[in-house]
């Protein structure tokens, strides 16, 4: 199955194809190690930018066996919006992007931490600030820190 969706937006043109298939007998293997798998799909991007034209293509597995190719667009497009949002908010409150960290599981512990800290500061309702400014009172308010990690407990 195929779909085609192409936008015009920040001055650029994306085309964005879509590809599924569902006839996967060949992936035998495949089929024994993800229980339930119901096919295969691929992403064309195709980016025209001030003249300079740029292609990618990402492979992707499903399981749900009424898949079509528009759909599998939309579930690719809405996973990738939850993904930037995600990193835009660890990156802006917690500077990820500009972490040094490379040795050993350092990184990977520390992006864990981001994550559970940013969960913590989101339940956080009292203060209507932003998740860079609940971090800051943290550090400025022991007793606003003591409500944060309270919340989380509860």
């Amino acid at each position: 199955m195929y779909y085609k969706e192409i936008s015009n937006n920040h001055g650029r043109i994306e085309t964005r194809e879509y590809y599924i298939e569902k006839d996967i007998l060949w992936m035998v293997d495949a089929r024994k190690e993800w229980k339930g798998l119901s096919g295969i799909g691929a992403c064309r991007s195709t980016v025209e930018e001030n003249g300079i034209v740029t292609t990618s293509t990402g492979y992707a597995i499903f399981s749900d066996p009424g898949m079509t190719a528009e759909t599998y667009g939309h579930r690719k497009r809405s996973h990738w919006l939850i993904e930037n949002s995600l990193h835009w908010c660890l990156d802006i409150a917690f500077s990820e992007d500009q972490s040094r960290m490379r040795k050993g599981y350092a990184a990977e512990n520390m992006s864990i931490l981001r994550h559970m800290c940013l969960n913590m500061l989101k339940q956080e309702s009292t203060c209507k600030v932003g998740i860079k400014g609940k971090r800051k009172k943290c550090g400025w308010d022991h007793e606003y820190l003591i409500k944060v990690l309270e919340n989380t407990v509860a």
